[in-house]
């Protein structure tokens, strides 16, 4: 029986990445080829408290749940919206987001993103402590759970020990928590593919040797685990 394991941490996204070019002409001239009218849409807005300012490409956070959390600080305390486009480029877009870029910058401070990221940073790494005091489960960290048993890695540990397990075919997710001191806890798979070799996957789960606990930080912190075994 083959056993094939691709790992992926809750909370991560893999992508298959795509270049982001700019729309054709004939898009852009029925999407919006008018620089004038993204400055003046700019203008509008701010004189109307809205600041927004959108990025445009494929995002690349390390850290998403930072992300998400800074975005929320800077509108909550300047009232500036933080977004991203996508790949969608046309000249008005680009206009806008120059032009309130400039507006911000001067009603704000020149540096008022860089400095808010910083005061952001401060004020999450407070919240995560006190998470981490508390026991609390996290689908991303600086540094993710591994394992790693006389150089076995985790494919190879389940597959030496579920070889001679009788041939059946199917796929099932394995979620788990890996805690602070490396044991795994919250075991549990879905779907079931049958009962005898579905409990046999669980005990070897819950008696694997340690793992390297996930770090957040420069703290141990609980990390939930994600991954699909796919029997065939």
């Amino acid at each position: 029986m083959q056993i094939i394991i691709r790992i992926l941490f809750s909370g991560l996204f893999v992508l298959t990445f795509y270049s982001c070019n700019h729309l054709d002409k004939e898009t852009e001239q029925q999407e919006g080829n008018d620089c004038k009218k993204g400055k003046l849409k700019a203008i509008k807005d701010a004189k109307n408290s809205h600041y927004e300012i959108i990025s445009y490409g494929l995002p690349d956070y390390p850290d998403w749940n930072f992300q998400k959390f800074y975005e929320n600080y800077v509108e909550k305390k300047y009232g500036i919206i933080l977004g991203n486009g996508g790949c969608v480029l046309y000249e008005e877009k680009l206009c806008y987001t120059d032009k309130m870029r400039e507006i911000v910058k001067k009603k704000f401070g020149e540096n008022i993103l860089i400095k808010s990221r910083k005061l952001a940073k401060i004020e999450f790494k407070r919240k995560i402590l006190l998470e981490i005091k508390n026991d609390s489960i996290f689908t991303s960290v600086d540094t993710l759970p591994f394992f790693i048993n006389n150089k076995e890695n985790l494919s190879q540990y389940i597959s030496n020990r579920l070889k001679n397990e009788k041939k059946l075919n199917g796929r099932t997710q394995v979620t788990f928590v890996v805690e602070k001191n490396g044991d795994l806890s919250n075991i549990n798979l879905k779907p079931r593919i049958e009962n005898k070799f579905d409990q046999k996957l669980i005990e070897l789960l819950e008696n694997m040797p340690n793992w390297n606990p996930g770090i957040y930080f420069g703290e141990k912190v609980r990390t939930k685990i994600e991954f699909p075994i796919i029997l065939n």
